[in-house]
Parts: structure tokens; sequence; C-alpha cells
């Protein structure tokens, strides 16, 4: 079983990654192999709209999301360690949502989660950002833990974080018996419109 982390957070002592640390030693304890991706020290341009991924089924900016993208490819399990920046994903983040359209969709009966934290509001929006990624590449979404990091909430906000890399452990054995993709997403666009 392989999980990939992917920490969009560019400081080095990142509360998210805090908070995923107990998510990652969960799944780890229960046998997972789990791989943190940070995006510090990473090269990672934004999407161009070039829409030659269409034809070359890659993205053709050279860069480091080429490796990152084989990665997702491999996982059976995705799950975004996000900050909140303005209210939603941080731009470091969307970046790599935004360039997830040149493998898309990764279906494979994949499973993802999210973690996110905050200073204030911003998670329903974040969220609903995940929630799309997951939803157009046919990844069946486990859940969530979002954090304020206030100090007298963390006891609560730890469990749930290893609670959820239970839940995602579970979901990704489940996955693997089943010689179908039960939550794939297929022909997710609605033509004439954006909508999927």
């Amino acid at each position: 079983m392989k999980i990939l982390v992917i920490s969009t957070s560019p400081r080095i002592r990142s509360n998210t990654m805090a908070l995923a640390e107990h998510t990652i030693n969960k799944l780890t304890e229960l046998g997972a192999e789990v791989e943190i991706y940070s995006i510090r020290a990473k090269d990672h341009k934004p999407c161009i709209g070039c829409m030659a991924c269409m034809k070359l089924k890659e993205c053709r900016i050279k860069d480091d999301m080429k490796d990152l993208h084989q990665k997702m490819k491999e996982a059976d399990g995705i799950i975004f360690a996000s900050p909140i920046y303005f209210y939603d994903v941080n731009a470091q983040c969307k970046i790599i949502i935004d360039r997830s359209y040149a493998v898309s969709p990764l279906n494979g009966n994949k499973v993802g989660a999210s973690l996110f934290s905050a200073g204030s509001l911003g998670h329903s929006g974040a969220l609903k950002t995940i929630e799309t990624f997951f939803s157009v590449h046919g990844i069946s979404n486990v859940g969530n833990v979002c954090i304020y990091n206030i100090k007298e909430d963390m006891p609560i906000a730890e469990k749930s974080a290893r609670d959820l890399g239970e839940k995602m452990y579970k979901a990704v054995e489940f996955m693997k018996t089943c010689d179908f993709e039960p939550f794939a997403q297929h022909n997710h666009y609605a033509y004439g419109t954006h909508t999927f």
C-alpha cells in the first residue's frame, strides 16, 4: 500500500505537517508505505493553459512536476496537507491541482484525504477545492481534518488526524479487493458548459 502525502507548505516548521505527522504515524503503524512529497526546494511552474497535454498525455513544461505526476499515478492514496492562504489552499497547492490536468483522470481505485491548518477562516474554500480535485480525478474522498492551531483543541485534532489515517488505510484495503473501479469518475464533462 503506497500513500503519497503532498505537503504544500513552504515553511520548515509547518503547522500543517505537524498535524499530518499523526496521520502518517497511524498509516505506518498499520503497515502502509508513506512517502512525503514537500514542495519546498521543488520547481513547480504554473499552468500556462497551452492544452498540449491533451495531445501529449503529459505536461510539456519541464520541471519537477513530472516526478510528482508519476508518484500520483503510482499511489494507492493521496493526502493533501495544505495551509490556508486567503480562504483557500495556498498557491503552491493550486499549481499542483492546475497542472494535474495533464494526468486527468487519475482513477485506479485511489483514495484521497486532506489536512488543513489556518489562522482564522478559509477551511470551506479549501475543502471545496480539494473535493473538486478528487471528484474530477475519480478519487474516493475519505475525509479531512481542519485545525486553527488553538492549543486546547490540539489533542482532539491529533486524534482526528490519526483516525483519518486508519480510515484511509481501511478504504485502500477495500479498494485493493475490488476487481473494478467502484468510485472512479468517468465522462465527467457536461458538453457546452464547464461543469462536471
